[in-house]
């Protein structure tokens, strides 16, 4: 049974063996515009690849796209990205690991930044990392999630 996943990623393993001229011509046919010259094969596939699952599936969360607009204003005007002392939210989904003390311990940023340890919900990074020592730490160092 084909969906619409499966044509969307048949298309994309496609790309693969198109040549450089037939990906610079479906780079346009995207509506993109003109490629930079200075683009290898692997850029046309990589980023056509992108534009074929943002079209099918989607593209960034508001958010995250808010996010980046502001990124992008504050670069140029030659700010900085993120104000000092301001920390941002982790993304659901992201996986962190750290070995302690010979062990490796992952855990899973869930909505809202819980955290998932162990098949166990947890309300934040400080208590995994209290959970795993027997003391306090501030979760964000332990996992190495903050400057130094």
């Amino acid at each position: 049974m084909n969906t619409e996943k499966d044509f969307v990623y048949s298309k994309i393993a496609q790309l693969s063996t198109l040549s450089i001229k037939e990906l610079r011509e479906a780079w346009k046919k995207e509506g993109v515009g003109s490629p930079p010259s200075y683009w290898q094969r692997n850029d046309f596939v990589e980023k056509l690849a992108y534009k074929l699952q943002e079209k099918a599936f989607g593209g960034l969360p508001e958010k995250y796209q808010e996010r980046l607009d502001l990124y992008a204003k504050r670069l140029e005007k030659g700010e900085p990205f993120q104000e000092e002392g301001m920390q941002h939210a982790l993304p659901a989904g992201l996986i962190l690991t750290r070995e302690y003390d010979r062990r490796k311990y992952s855990v899973k940023i869930l909505e809202d930044e819980k955290v998932e340890y162990n098949g166990k919900i947890y309300n934040s990074l400080s208590a995994v990392a209290r959970e795993i020592t027997g003391v306090r730490w501030n979760g964000r160092r332990f996992f190495h999630c903050e400057k130094r």
